[in-house]
């Protein structure tokens, strides 16, 4: 009898192949490029909506939830406190978790183009007969000044993808792109489990600190700078 014909040969790894063909977030130039068609071929309101997605980490249902009373420009904070739901009608409902219950920390060009947004808006609302000035005013609202149902942003994500040739990554990349290049440029974990409101730092070690192309190409480097010979 063969001694090896009883031996379980285990089957190669397949999660280098899986992160290869699932990549669900974009490199620096990718982003780029895709928020510069945005800018240029989209409505101004997907183009804020997907800086700010890209650029804070937040989830969609938190962003299209966020009133202008939320957004602290003196600060560059906004305060996360409420959350679209579907019921199936969309609803607003508290954060879905303590931690998701947060203050995210902005940069002073999404601030900037927040701001810009803030004044078209007005003007767009009140050629509509809205109230532009309540601060309870949504950040993103529908032409009827509702809620954006968070299903209905996939088409202009879908739209500027098509129109950038660029991979293919769903609404919720945009959230895992922050968290990439966030840890590629140095963010600290702690740090970015709070901007992501993770209640389990695992949760953002195992799924937000995906390797990208521009790192591997520097570990032969980084190793040869630390050996030295």
């Amino acid at each position: 009898m063969d001694p090896t014909s009883s031996v379980i040969i285990p089957k190669a790894s397949r999660q280098f192949d899986k992160l290869q063909t699932s990549r669900n977030y974009y490199t620096k130039d990718e982003l780029k490029t895709f928020l510069e068609y945005a800018k240029k071929h989209e409505k101004y309101k997907f183009y804020v909506l997907f800086r700010l997605l890209a650029f804070s980490g937040m989830r969609k249902s938190e962003a299209l939830a966020l009133t202008w009373n939320n957004i602290n420009f003196d600060k560059a904070q906004i305060t996360i406190n409420k959350t679209l739901i579907l019921t199936p009608q969309v609803e607003v409902s508290t954060p879905k978790t303590k931690n998701s219950n947060r203050i995210v920390f902005i940069d002073k060009k999404t601030l900037s183009i927040l701001n810009e947004w803030r004044l078209e808006q007005k003007k767009e609302l009140l050629q509509k007969g809205f109230n532009a000035l309540s601060p309870n005013q949504l950040v993103f609202s529908n032409k009827n000044n509702d809620y954006i149902p968070p299903t209905t942003i996939t088409n202009p994500m879908n739209r500027i993808i098509k129109g950038s040739n660029l991979p293919h990554i769903t609404v919720h990349g945009l959230r895992h792109t922050y968290a990439t290049l966030a840890a590629q440029g140095g963010m600290a974990v702690k740090q970015l489990q709070a901007q992501l409101g993770h209640s389990d730092i695992q949760t953002t070690l195992n799924i937000y600190t995906s390797i990208t192309d521009e790192q591997r190409k520097e570990t032969a480097n980084q190793y040869t700078s630390f050996v030295n010979f």
